[in-house]
Formats: structure tokens, C-alpha cells, sequence
């Protein structure tokens, strides 16, 4: 007995060794790896990660598969799967940046085909949950797809406007083959095939249809009955029937050799109207997404149609789709981008969980630490801004909340210490909220025609400054119920960006350069950057100023603006720049290129800039703010808001 108690207290020992061994094992690695501790993101792991908002963006299209799937394509966001009939939806990313998307199709076989701007096509053989760029001999990677059409065959036309390339091995090489001889290079809007496999392409802004009978090979003008020969949308039924969306519905019956108008828009409309997008449902129902009048749709195969748009608050629709359980979708340019009803009854119904693709452009956060993002959508097709509103997140962008102003083209926010909410729009002047954006009031006193407001910015006395387009810089000294004009000075009124700096002196960037005001803007100074496309500005103490201009970099200035010298970043556009409370600066680039944009971070005032943008999908970073906390958001254009994984300045060694 005495020797079995006496082996137990041995293993016991051994047991408490062995413990105290491995502890030390995991402290020394954890104090020697400090980087893995919680909430700081590993070397080689993404600055960023992609908030739940705001939901929305410009929703072009829609490709309907078997199985239930559908996809959803966006102007700057790639392209969304929902296997539920529209009640979610997926990020399905053609690339690490998502490149602008164009067009798409589906082969026979279930291959997805995906065209973009500038990128040339993908192809997923798994329903979207992997990518491959495919280019093969003829060099497509570079190409701006205009439109994709697939025959019985599989094989798969690829249409811009210096050729038609054609592939018949799923992708893997393209050969250019011949395509409609025209005398100028008119935009290739829509592409469709019939049972038949004959090809019809549709022109803008001229030209019309044309048809091919063999393969591409040879192509006819088919234009006998169009009244509009600028041609935005086509589509063809199961029994061969065409139609072609411009200023009307136009459809053929006998394999385009003519044409007859089965759809016009009301006489009394004051629009240019369009015909934007055309989708036929597997039970032969028609629908017609138009600019600013809705949806339209026929049950009679195309004869009469009727408009649409229960339930539908947002008019401009830029794409309609359905799939094959009984639900039509449509696609709009703002608002919630994306609605969805049963074929039978029609009924919208906002459907965007899970579709980020926000234009964000502008964030701010009040003293309590609610962020709030400003949006505004822009069309490749129009030139007519059509803004989303404001959009508010409690929990640094966990949840979002729609907070007004739907509709409105949001260009600036700016929060004084009252938590007074003010917004800046393109057309509708400036917005005031009183109560964290739950109601809005327009304070435009004083502000003179047109009201596109740029920029905003708060003095410690809770005096308003907002730049104006044209006329300059407008002064309130009551809460934004009056304003007056303080130009004296300003030699250039086409004000960019307009900052406080924390000496209290005011900046503003126009197109000849940066004034300065010393005396809350009664009176202005040149102090330099003539025609260097100063954009952005921000401050930090002591009187360093930055600028960041639309095409030559960073300018710093350490003396209140009276000289600068040029930090890098050049050929870029800074768009937005911000510093944090370790005096960081951290600017945003908005190059238009989804591989070329991004953020970059300066811990010694511009002298050299390191990458910051993994992580990111997209490469149109428009806004930067920091929250109270310390974390780096980024609003971008078809992405959201994208929140740092860690503080901003956790990474202090460059």
C-alpha cells in the first residue's frame, strides 16, 4: 500500500512539471510573436476587412442559372449568387479587386462567362465560388467587354467595339473574327442568340441591329421598322420572338427582317426616355427596366405592356432579371440597388441582405462614436447623379441604418460639438439634423443656385463653412439657418475641399491652387500649388498642412501653407486623406482602376508611404475617417466601408 501512494505522489509530481514545462512553452511564444495576441493582425494577414454597409450600390444585370441561382451583376462590386430566390445574397469575387462588371452568360454545361471593363472575361466551372481569368491567344485580358452571348453549341462571342472574338474550347484561346464593317466604333449595348444560334447585336448611338447567320462570319443591318436606331437592351423569347429596348419597345417576329414599336412611353414625359435593360421569365412573361419610369411588363408575349412598379420607390432601373422559381428581380441605380417580386402579382420589395456595394463619399463620426456614411451612385449610361441617402452604424460598422435623405446625392458630412448632423448634397444644398439623422431639414438660406455643395467644416466657435462649385465659400453663424458669401481673396470660387486646421486657420483647395484665411474667412491668401490639381487637404498641429492633388501626389506644407514640397505618392488621385491621434497620415487613392487605387499610410509626414490596401476590393477609395476608438475606415465606390483590422497606428515601424 505505502509503495502505491508513494508511485502516486511520483506521478503526480511528474504531472505538475509537465504542466509548468508547457506553460512557459506557450508564454515564451506568445511574448515573442507579439503581433498574434487578439486584435492584432499577423504580418501577412489584410489591413482590412469589409463592414456589413452600407447595403446597396447600382445593380446592371442579372444571370439566371439552374438550381435555383441567380446572380446579380454590379457596376463596381463584381457579382452577387443568391440560392433562395433573392433572400440572400453571396459575394462571389472574380479577383482580389473586384475589376468594373459588364456582362455575363451561361453555357450549356453550366460555365459562367463574366465580362468587364477593362479586364477581359472570367470563367467559373463551380456556380461562382472560384474565378479564372481567361484570355487565351488573342490577348482578351485586356479588354473592355462590351457583351457576351453564348449559342447551342457552347461557343461564346465576346463583342467590342474593334471586333468580335469567338471561343469554342470554353474560353481557353479566342480568335478574332470578323464583325459588323461600320465606319465608326459605336458602343455594342446587347448581345442575343436564337434557337437558331443566329446572332443579334444592338448599336448605340447608331446603327441599330445587326444580324449574323454564321457565326459571326458575315453580318446585315436589320433595321426595317426601327424608328430609334440606338439600341440599349435585346432579348429573345423560347419561340424566336426579338426585342430591342431604346426609346421603346421595338420586336420582330420573323428573325429581325422587320420591326414593329409594341411599347411607347406616355407623351407627357419630360425624361429622356430609355429602355435600359429587357428579360424574358421561363414562363414567357417580358419585363423592361427603364430610366426614371419604372418597370414594364407583358403577359402576352410582347404585344401591350403595362408598367409595374408596386412597391418599387426607386425608378431607375438598370437591370431586370428572374430565375426559374417564380421571382423577378430588378436592378436600380441607388436606393436599396436591388428589389424582387413573384411573377404573378406584382409586388417590390427591397431584397439586398448580404449585397455591399455602397458608393460611399463620405464618413464622419460624432463624439459618442456613431459613424456615419454619406452615398451617391453614378451611371456609366447617364450623367444624372441619383444618391442613396445616409446611412448610420452604432457599432463601428457591424449594423447599419438607413438614416434619410433617400434619394439625395451626398457629397460631405460634417458634426458639430451639439451633434448637429450637416450634409452637403449635389443639387439639393445642405441638410440639417438635429436628431442623429432621424429628420431632416434643408438650410439653405442665403446659398444662391446651384446648390452642389463639395465640401463642409466646423471652427471651435461652431461657425459652418461650406464650399460651393462656381461661387466659393459660404459662412453660417447660426447653426446653419443663414448664410453669406465670404470671398474676398479668392481669387478661384471652384472650391474642392475646405478644412479647419487645428490652429483654427481655414484651407481651401481650388483649381488655381490653396488660399488660406486667418480671420474665419472674412479674407483669403494665396499660398500656393497653382495648377498642381490640389484636391484634398487635412491638418495636423503645429501648422503641417497636406494636400493631395488629382494627379501629382502629396504636397506637405510645415509652416501653415506658406511652402510646400512634393511626399511622393505621384500619378496618383488623392481623393481623401485623414490623420490619427499618433499623427499618421493615411491617404486614399481614387485612380479608377480596381488594381491601381487604395490607401497608403505615412509615419514620418510623407517622407515614405507604405501599402495599406490589402484586403480591399476595390481600388476606388473615396473617403477616410478615424473613429474615437482608433480604427481606420475607408468608404469606397462599390464596395462599402471598409474598417482596419486593428488600430490605425499599430503599426508604428516602417
Amino acid at each position: 500500500m505505502k509503495n502505491v501512494k508513494f508511485l502516486a505522489r511520483i506521478f503526480f509530481c511528474v504531472l505538475c512539471v509537465a504542466a509548468l514545462v508547457l506553460a512557459a512553452v506557450v508564454l515564451s511564444a506568445g511574448s515573442s510573436n507579439p503581433s498574434n495576441l487578439p486584435g492584432t493582425p499577423a504580418a501577412d494577414d489584410p489591413y482590412w476587412d469589409q463592414t456589413a454597409g452600407p447595403r446597396g450600390g447600382v445593380v446592371i444585370g442579372f444571370l439566371r442559372c439552374s438550381g435555383g441561382t441567380v446572380f446579380a451583376l454590379t457596376e463596381c462590386g463584381g457579382i452577387f449568387r443568391s440560392t433562395d430566390h433573392g433572400a440572400n445574397w453571396i459575394h462571389c469575387p472574380l479577383a482580389s479587386v473586384n475589376p468594373d462588371v459588364t456582362c455575363a452568360v451561361v453555357t450549356p454545361d453550366g460555365h459562367i462567362f463574366v465580362g468587364t471593363y477593362g479586364h477581359g472575361v472570367y470563367r467559373s466551372r463551380d456556380n461562382g465560388d472560384t474565378w479564372t481569368q481567361v484570355h487565351g491567344g488573342a490577348a482578351v485580358v485586356d479588354l473592355n467587354v462590351q457583351a457576351l452571348a453564348v449559342n447551342s453549341e457552347g461557343w461564346i462571342y465576346l463583342f467590342k467595339d474593334t471586333g468580335v472574338f469567338w471561343s469554342g474550347d470554353d474560353g481557353a484561346t479566342w480568335v478574332k473574327i470578323r464583325g459588323p464593317i461600320l465606319s465608326s466604333r459605336p458602343l455594342i449595348k446587347a448581345a442575343v442568340v436564337n434557337s437558331l444560334d443566329h446572332l443579334f447585336v444592338g448599336f448605340w448611338p447608331t446603327n441599330g441591329v445587326y444580324r449574323s447567320t454564321n457565326g459571326g462570319r458575315d453580318w446585315t443591318a436589320v433595321n426595317t421598322g426601327l424608328t430609334a436606331t440606338w439600341i440599349l437592351s435585346m432579348a429573345v423569347d423560347a419561340h424566336d420572338r426579338l426585342f430591342a429596348g431604346s426609346d421603346a419597345i421595338f420586336r420582330s417576329v420573323n428573325n429581325g427582317a422587320s420591326w414593329s414599336k409594341v411599347m411607347s412611353f406616355p407623351a407627357d414625359v419630360t425624361f429622356g426616355p430609355q429602355v435600359l435593360s429587357l428579360a424574358v421569365t421561363p414562363a414567357g412573361h417580358l419585363f423592361a427596366g427603364t430610366f426614371m419610369a419604372g418597370v414594364y411588363r407583358s403577359t402576352n408575349r410582347g404585344a401591350t405592356w403595362a408598367l409595374a412598379n408596386t412597391g418599387l420607390s426607386d425608378l431607375w432601373v438598370s437591370g431586370v432579371g428572374s430565375d426559374d422559381g417564380g421571382y423577378v428581380f430588378a436592378g436600380t441605380n441607388g436606393g436599396p440597388c436591388l428589389y424582387r417580386s413573384k411573377t404573378t402579382t406584382i409586388n417590390w420589395k427591397p431584397a439586398n441582405r448580404g449585397l455591399v456595394n455602397s458608393y460611399v463619399t463620405d464618413l464622419a463620426f460624432n463624439s459618442s462614436g456613431r459613424l456615419f456614411a454619406g452615398t451617391s451612385y453614378y451611371s456609366r449610361d447617364a450623367a444624372h447623379p441619383y444618391g442613396s441617402g445616409m446611412f448610420c452604424s452604432t457599432d463601428e460598422g457591424a449594423h447599419w441604418l438607413t438614416r434619410g435623405l433617400a434619394g439625395k446625392n451626398v457629397r460631405c458630412i460634417a458634426i458639430n460639438a451639439s451633434g448637429h448632423i450637416f450634409v452637403g448634397t449635389e443639387n439639393d444644398g445642405i441638410m440639417r439634423s438635429t436628431n442623429l439623422g432621424l429628420t431632416w431639414t434643408a438650410v439653405n438660406s442665403g446659398l444662391s443656385i446651384p446648390l452642389y455643395i463639395t465640401s463642409l467644416a466646423i471652427n471651435a466657435s461652431g461657425h459652418l463653412f461650406a464650399g460651393v462649385p462656381y461661387t466659393g465659400v459660404y459662412r453660417s453663424t447660426d447653426n446653419g439657418a443663414s448664410w453669406t458669401l465670404v470671398v474676398s481673396g479668392l481669387s478661384d470660387y471652384y472650391v474642392w475641399d475646405l478644412i479647419v486646421a487645428p490652429g483654427g486657420h481655414l484651407f481651401v483647395t481650388t483649381n488655381e491652387g490653396v488660399f488660406r484665411s486667418t480671420d474665419s474667412g472674412s479674407t483669403w491668401v494665396y499660398v500656393g500649388l497653382d495648377d498642381r490639381g490640389a484636391y484634398s487637404l487635412v491638418a495636423k498641429t503645429g501648422g503641417v498642412i497636406f494636400a493631395g492633388a488629382s494627379s501629382s501626389g502629396v504636397f506637405y506644407s510645415g509652416d501653415d501653407g506658406e511652402t510646400w514640397s512634393n511626399r511622393g505618392l505621384r500619378h496618383r488621385w488623392i481623393h481623401s486623406m485623414a490623420v490619427n491621434s499618433a499623427g499618421h497620415v493615411f491617404a486614399a487613392d481614387f485612380s479608377g482602376e480596381p488594381d491601381e487605387g487604395g490607401v497608403f499610410q505615412s509615419v514620418n509626414n510623407g517622407v515614405t508611404w507604405k501599402n495599406i490596401s490589402s484586403g480591399l476590393t476595390t481600388g476606388n477609395v473615396s473617403s477616410l475617417a478615424v473613429s474615437p476608438s482608433g480604427y481606420l475606415f475607408a468608404g469606397t465606390f462599390g464596395g462599402g466601408v471598409f474598417r482596419s483590422r486593428a488600430k490605425a497606428n499599430y503599426r508604428e515601424k516602417e
